[in-house]
């Protein structure tokens, strides 16, 4: 079931970021920082052999984005968020050293697309990933995971927006744990700019041409008449 999710997620973000973009609305790209609440009794850096599994302390999460909508309502996103942490507990006398990172792919879905402060949630998934320099602590491994949230966003008008987004993730939890699954937090600020944004014009405005001075008034300018 997990599976066929995936494959769906994955067949309308692409559908999505193949398709011509949408008028007016081009290439997002942005970033953002926040924190991040780990769970500490995630799945991420199970060592199957130790006799204690830590967590990962909580920390601050820095990522960037980028995004092309796909209808006025409905954006496909990618993401990379990564955050330098540590184990939450020693192993006898020994810590570990954590880079905690996430590729992941979500849909985008605007509450008011048209407004200047826009609502939207958020529903997607991604690969959370642990590199770790003491791996008979915490090791270094990949899980996968969904999550959920939502924000809002506010057009500045000066060619960027600030935007802030809440979002829970749930992974497995560690073997033997009761729920078999765990969830964590995440809380982000940060900035969205539009990449050929511009002023559109309206249909059948002609564009603006610089004429020279026209003495006769027959609509040619004087540079160019036979007879100014």
């Amino acid at each position: 079931m997990h599976r066929l999710w995936w494959v769906a997620l994955a067949a309308v973000a692409a559908l999505a970021i193949c398709a011509p973009p949408v008028a007016a609305d081009p290439t997002e790209v942005g970033g953002w920082f926040g924190p991040r609440l780990f769970s500490s009794s995630s799945r991420l850096g199970y060592v199957d052999e130790a006799t204690a599994h830590p967590g990962l302390a909580n920390g601050i999460e820095l990522g960037g984005r980028v995004a092309r909508p796909f209808l006025p309502w409905l954006v496909p996103e990618l993401e990379l968020a990564l955050s330098p942490t540590s184990s939450d507990a020693k192993v006898g006398a020994k810590s570990a050293s954590v880079l905690w990172l996430e590729p992941r792919l979500h849909l985008r879905f605007e509450l008011r697309p048209d407004a200047r402060l826009q609502p939207f949630v958020v529903i997607g998934g991604g690969s959370p990933i642990s590199l770790s320099r003491t791996r008979s602590v915490f090791a270094t491994s990949i899980l996968g995971d969904g999550y959920v949230g939502g924000g809002v966003r506010y057009d500045t008008g000066k060619g960027f927006e600030l935007r802030a987004d809440a979002r829970v993730a749930i992974l497995p939890a560690q073997p033997g744990a009761s729920p078999a699954i765990t969830a964590e937090l995440e809380l982000g600020l940060g900035l969205a700019f539009r990449l050929g944004a511009g002023r559109a014009r309206p249909v059948g405005e002609a564009p603006v041409v610089a004429v020279g001075p026209d003495q006769d008034g027959d609509g040619i300018p004087d540079a160019i008449d036979p007879c100014p």
